[in-house]
This record gives C-alpha cells, structure tokens and sequence, in this order.
C-alpha cells in the first residue's frame, strides 16, 4: 500500500479512537474525525466509503494485533484476545453501547474462523463429530467464541481473562481432538 495512503487512514484511525473514548460512536460525525485528523472531508471519502467502514478498520487492526499470538496454544490466544479488547476504548464503548454490535461480532467471528481453520490445518485437528460438514462446524464454533467474547465484554469484562480464556479452549477442545 501507498505510503500517504497508509499515513492518512493511520490519522483516521487515531482520530477515531481518540474521539471514541470521550462518546459513542453514534454520535461522533465524519467532521469531527477529520478535524481531529487534521485531514479534509474528501481525503477521507478517498480512503472510507462510511464511518462505519473507518470502524470497521480500527476493530480489524485492533483484533489482529493479537492474531500474532497464533503459534501458541488456544488458551494463550484467546487470553492475549481477551486483553487486547479489554485495553481497547473503541472495542468497550461501542460494545458497551451496542452500537455496530453486529460489524464487531461479524469481524470476530471471521477473526476466529481464520484462526480455527489455521489451528486445524497446521495442527491436524480432527472434528469429533464427522456427520457435521467441516465448514459448518467451524462457524458453529468460530461463533461460539464470539458469543462468549461478546457476553464478556457486555458483562463489563468482570471475569479474570484467564478464565474466559479457558472456557473458549474448552469449547474449541469440544468439537476439535487437539491433542
């Protein structure tokens, strides 16, 4: 990707979590992040067909950022996930709000069929159940992390993310032979 390009939807980017952290996403315009950015309203139509498509990338790099945790084991994975989300105001407050509930848990549950499907493929994971279609069965369980992130963060991420961790390997466990 180009350089200024980069540069640009990186200013985006912080714009939007820094004004993220002080309201909800609902309320804050495609103005005030480009103020904040100190970029014009075109540059961002350039880079963003929506605020929502800017959220969108803020949520993925933030996601991703520990999808780099992938060599180690699911419990380790998904507590290094559950950190990222709990240290991420933009992640919080927009859960918390319910606000794009939808976009976040379609992007973890993508996040987790990526990281499923590599788990099986590199590991050679077996499905307990074999009458089940592979693909089913991995959104089945991809969105079953999700729900259990998601119920995590909506309950304030009071559970200590060790435990969370632990459940969601133990979910994973359920429908893959992993050892």
């Amino acid at each position: 990707m180009d350089r200024r390009i980069e540069k640009s939807r990186a200013a985006f980017r912080k714009a939007l979590e820094e004004l993220a952290a002080q309201k909800d996403f609902e309320k804050i315009t495609v103005s005030e992040i480009c103020d904040r950015a100190n970029m014009s309203r075109p540059a961002f139509y350039d880079n963003y067909r929506s605020k929502q498509a800017l959220l969108h990338d803020v949520m993925l790099r933030q996601l991703e950022g520990f999808a780099q945790a992938g060599e180690t084991s699911c419990a380790l994975f998904f507590e290094e996930a559950l950190r990222v989300v709990r240290n991420s105001s933009v992640l919080q407050r927009n859960v918390a709000a319910r606000s794009v509930g939808g976009e976040l848990m379609a992007a973890l549950d993508n996040l987790f069929i990526r990281y499923v499907g590599y788990m099986v493929e590199r590991n050679g994971w077996r499905q307990r159940d074999s009458r089940i279609p592979a693909e089913a069965a991995l959104v089945y369980v991809a969105r079953g992390l999700g729900g259990v992130m998601d119920l995590w963060m909506r309950g304030g991420c009071a559970e200590k993310e060790r435990d969370v961790a632990q459940a969601m390997a133990r979910l994973v466990e359920g429908a893959y032979q992993t050892a």
